[in-house]
């Protein structure tokens, strides 16, 4: 008798445990009723435009080219503009006729989150176009010259619990 109660105690312990595990959480980033927030590891996205800059570019000044970057709000906080700088980094300025400062700008207005709505249904965080115009290379070169420019993002991080 003894051992079927000890029997029983193990089994009906097996249960609760089990029975604790439970499968129907969301743990893969999508969206849930269920569940308010999206997760994930993405909050800025930045990406070059396609031609923009353009693959070749001519020297002593005589082809004006423009720089346009795509920055897209995945995250799941708002950011002020004044929170945000996107800059073309890997360049000196000067050498394209512009300042430092014309090289880091703010987005033109605050970028919104990506959240769910009451339905579960995922509603897109901003996406802005930031352009860079006016980039010249002023100086004469001899042959061909690669420079590597590349487009950075700094903003106030957020995370929600």
């Amino acid at each position: 008798m003894r051992r079927f109660i000890a029997l029983t105690i193990a089994l009906m312990m097996c249960l609760m445990i089990i029975s604790g595990c439970d499968s129907s959480k969301n743990t893969s980033g999508t969206a849930s009723i269920s569940n308010p927030f999206l997760g994930g590891t993405t909050g800025v996205l930045l990406d070059f435009q396609e031609g923009m800059p353009p693959k070749e570019v001519f020297d002593a000044g005589e082809y004006p080219f423009s720089v346009t970057l795509k920055v897209e709000n995945r995250g799941e906080a708002d950011i002020k503009k004044e929170d945000m700088a996107v800059s073309l980094t890997g360049i000196k300025a000067s050498d394209f006729g512009l300042t430092d400062a014309d090289l880091s700008v703010n987005p033109s207005d605050k970028m919104t989150r990506r959240f769910k709505d009451a339905n579960g249904n995922i509603i897109e965080g901003a996406t802005e176009y930031v352009n860079f115009d006016n980039l010249n290379f002023k100086d004469t070169l001899a042959g061909n010259q690669e420079f590597t420019i590349r487009g950075e993002v700094c903003y106030n991080y957020q995370t929600k619990a």
